[in-house]
């Protein structure tokens, strides 16, 4: 673990062929503050360039999976502060980059609530396993802010009807209706979910994960350009309002 990994609240570890990432701020709710996102950025490059790496892990401690953006930034432009919100903003659209340019498979271990931002993260991993009564919830736009960085990770798995049920109802949602929206790959309660995902990690290492890299590459090459466009156009927009 990095001592910019420790004072960011995320600790990066190696264990064999296997990088887990936790989310490590449970006194905030696991938020994703702007030290925290870089720590995170630098947590996935380290992975993805680690030979002997097959897979990462995400999870989280304390009560929360997370919160979603800090509010110290994601606030901001809303006080006047524009620097500090284009600063978090700027780091949130880096990690979803990073996520997306991997081609190591993630499995993601969601025990608590999901909020914002980590939708996004969510979104653009392999497998996610979650505990069947956690929340989950887009409150950017209840808040006056517009998702522009949430929309594009969501469309990589969600079709239109979906799209409009989560940004355009407020009722928030569980982890049962993520799995209908094509974000959690499977339902665990709180007593199977570390056997749940331990059967994951244990299928992913049994493939051969050069020809599964290749693939995985492949397959996010596909859309690469228009990630990355709706990434920029949704920032130009948001910054405008």
């Amino acid at each position: 673990m990095s001592e910019e990994s420790a004072n960011s609240g995320l600790i990066y570890e190696l264990d064999g062929r296997v990088a887990t990432i936790t989310l490590d701020a449970p006194q905030r709710g696991n938020a994703l503050s702007i030290p925290m996102m870089h720590a995170f950025r630098a947590a996935l490059r380290a992975a993805q360039q680690e030979p002997d790496v097959a897979l990462i892990v995400l999870r989280a401690s304390g009560k929360h999976f997370c919160t979603g953006a800090d509010l110290k930034w994601a606030g901001a432009l809303a006080e006047g502060n524009e620097a500090q919100w284009r600063e978090g903003n700027e780091a949130l659209v880096a990690v979803l980059l990073e996520f997306y340019g991997l081609s190591k498979p993630v499995v993601a271990r969601v025990h608590g609530t999901v909020l914002g931002g980590a939708v996004a993260v969510l979104c653009l991993c392999d497998d996610v396993i979650a505990v069947g009564e956690v929340n989950w919830r887009l409150p950017e736009l209840k808040l006056g802010i517009v998702p522009s960085a949430i929309v594009p990770a969501l469309r990589q798995v969600a079709n239109r009807s979906v799209l409009r049920r989560l940004l355009y109802d407020e009722r928030p949602w569980n982890s049962m209706d993520a799995r209908g929206f094509g974000i959690v790959t499977e339902v665990a309660s709180q007593e199977t979910l570390d056997l749940l995902v331990q059967a994951r990690i244990d299928a992913w290492l049994a493939l051969p994960s050069a020809s599964f890299a290749a693939t995985k590459s492949w397959m996010r090459e596909l859309d690469a350009d228009d990630f990355r466009k709706a990434l920029e156009r949704g920032r130009a927009h948001a910054a405008s309002l």
